[in-house]
Formats: structure tokens, sequence, C-alpha cells
């Protein structure tokens, strides 16, 4: 497995030093590491800046609250590997719905 997560940085590298390996689904809380990656807005995936701080609070929610219902959607506007946004969302302890749009490009 990890000779093959090597072989990742190949296919990732066209996009710059201003992108992550990013999981749909964090794999801190269960998100597997194979098909699970895409590129990523770092500012976005490290919780950087205005755009980032509300990604890493919803993901640090799903990782305090084991079996919480979250869902990833990549946005696509072209037939690129890289998805142009990101709707992410959870559902709270008191069953309602929290969900947000997130640029990636």
């Amino acid at each position: 497995m990890r000779k093959w997560i090597g072989r990742t940085a190949e296919v990732f590298a066209p996009y710059g030093d201003n992108y992550d390996k990013g999981h749909f689904i964090a794999h801190g809380f269960g998100g597997p590491i194979d098909v699970n990656l895409f590129p990523q807005r770092r500012d976005i995936n490290r919780g950087w800046g205005d755009a980032g701080k509300p990604y890493r609070q919803m993901e640090k929610f799903v990782a305090a609250n084991p079996g919480s219902f979250v869902f990833s959607r990549p946005l696509y506007t072209d037939l690129s590997f890289c998805p142009t946004g990101l709707e992410y969302g959870y559902c709270t302890t008191s069953l309602d719905f929290v969900v947000k749009q997130f640029p990636n490009r």
C-alpha cells in the first residue's frame, strides 16, 4: 500500500505547492487512504484563513463525535481531476444538518 501512496506524488505534482493531497473524508475519522484522495487547496485543508477555518472546525466536530453522519461532495465545472469546489456537511448531535461549500481553485 505504501508504494501506491508514493505514486500519488506524480499525480498531484501538476497542482503545485498550493495544494495538498486532501481526503474527501478525513483519514483520522475513518476515511480510506487510497480512493479518498483529491487535490485540495492547502489553505482549506489546513484550516488557514477565513476560507479554511470553517472547514477545519467542521472536521473537528466530526472527529469529536464518532459515528456522526458526514459527507463530502466534489463540485466540478470541467473534466479535471481537481474539483472546483467541495460541499461538506455533517449531522449534529441534535440532528440538524450543517452544510457549507468551500472553494478549491
